[in-house]
């Protein structure tokens, strides 16, 4: 198994993340990518690393480890060994989006469907993978390439920084109820890839962390309210800090 590391920058580079990549590098399958820096479009800044990947490496799986996700290396070797597997060919660790106190995965998962988090690292089906932490196996990219319209066209092909297939071109789709919505790039290729029948799938068992204001994380997603109010408190004699309610 040979692995290209897609790891794009959309503000700064996270210290845990920067640290996660220094352990994914101790493996001698996986190699960075050139840079995806600075690139304000980030369906642009997708389709030119999976198109860099596609055309310019002999690499198995492209793995996506975004700037603001921390990880496990194993939960990078286990789901890039899953998307060997043909029937697997696109799996993705599950991190909630950045929202206080709302229930929010990246990832759209099926409605109604029965989903654990915990042990159980065998991959279950998903609509749509978000793109932060993902493993893409090169065939699911040759299908697209080969067979959506949006794919078949190398643009900028003269510039080789901005050359790429339009993967992660934004598209409108159908929500639950059957109305028009708009995905977003990631959403979007994985729709792409689902049509040609590449499903996506979800390792539960992936310890995902996105960083902002807190870590965001599958561990307190449904058990941990986000503080977003000011809070006053007070420092004990022991050194602890007890919030103030008046």
């Amino acid at each position: 198994m040979r692995v290209l590391v897609l790891a794009p920058v959309w503000r700064a580079r996270e210290e845990a993340n920067v640290l996660a990549l220094f352990n994914l590098f101790t493996h001698p399958e996986f190699t960075m990518s050139p840079p995806l820096f600075n690139d304000a479009d980030i369906g642009r800044a997708r389709s030119r690393g999976a198109t860099y990947f596609l055309d310019r490496t002999d690499a198995d799986v492209a793995l996506w480890c975004d700037s603001d996700i921390d990880f496990r290396d194993r939960d990078a070797v286990t789901i890039c060994e899953q998307a060997m597997d043909e029937r697997t060919s696109i799996v993705a660790g599950i991190y909630p989006t950045r929202r206080a106190s709302e229930a929010v995965p990246a990832s759209r998962m099926l409605l109604d469907h029965a989903y654990e988090f915990g042990a159980d690292s065998h991959p279950q089906e998903i609509l749509w993978a978000a793109g932060g932490f993902t493993a893409v196996h090169r065939r699911a990219y040759e299908a697209v390439a080969r067979d959506d319209s949006d794919c078949q066209t190398v643009l900028h092909e003269s510039d080789e920084t901005l050359r790429m297939r339009a993967f992660y071109l934004p598209m409108e789709s159908l929500d639950d109820n059957g109305h028009p919505i708009y995905l977003s790039e990631d959403w979007a290729f994985a729709e792409r890839a689902r049509v040609l029948g590449y499903l996506s799938y979800a390792n539960c068992a992936v310890d995902l962390a996105h960083i902002g204001t807190y870590r965001y994380s599958l561990r307190n997603l449904f058990t941990q309210q986000q503080i977003v109010r000011p809070i006053r408190f007070t420092r004990r004699r022991d050194g602890n800090l007890v919030e103030r309610t008046s």
